[in-house]
């Protein structure tokens, strides 16, 4: 059984669409179609300065987020078991 891709386009309030256009120069909706080195440029040109992205050196916040991940380790679903369990949430409807 495989899972459809199902895109989810998420969605902004008003103020946070303005406060975005104020900030970065850019509408929300220009940068819904934009990659990632544009929006950089465009960025770059309304401060008119190069961005830089300092690495995180505050020790307190490594390790933080999925312990999973951070541990490596990975989840194995046995696929069986999964079919089975979404079959019988289908037999609920």
């Amino acid at each position: 059984m495989s899972a459809k891709n199902v895109a989810v386009q998420p969605t902004s309030s008003d103020p946070t669409k303005e406060s975005l256009l104020r900030a970065t120069g850019i509408s929300y909706e220009e940068m819904q179609s934009m990659d990632i080195e544009e929006i950089h440029a465009r960025i770059e040109k309304k401060i008119g300065k190069k961005l830089t992205f300092k690495p995180n050196t505050d020790m307190r916040l490594i390790g933080r987020g999925s312990p999973y991940l951070y541990l490596n380790r990975v989840f194995q679903f046995d696929e069986k078991k999964l079919d089975k369990f979404i079959d019988s949430l289908r037999l609920l409807k």
